[in-house]
């Protein structure tokens, strides 16, 4: 699975990963995002993915592969 997340409002940003729901792998630390940025990574099958931040404006699409 992938996980996509592209920026269109600045915002701030965190992602983490995991086999639990508590998602313990941080992939992104709490950082700004600006306008632009582009966040992407594959998720390994059956894991939980965490997105925290000020994020009303990102579109987080998953793909499963």
């Amino acid at each position: 699975m992938a996980i996509e997340a592209p920026v269109t409002t600045a915002s701030t940003i965190a992602i983490a990963w995991g086999p639990t729901s508590s998602a313990p792998n941080t992939l992104v630390p709490s950082v700004a995002a600006t306008v632009g940025c582009f966040y992407s990574a594959r998720v390994p099958a059956g894991w939980d993915v965490k997105i925290t931040g000020t994020i009303a404006d990102i579109t987080v699409e998953a793909v499963t592969c």
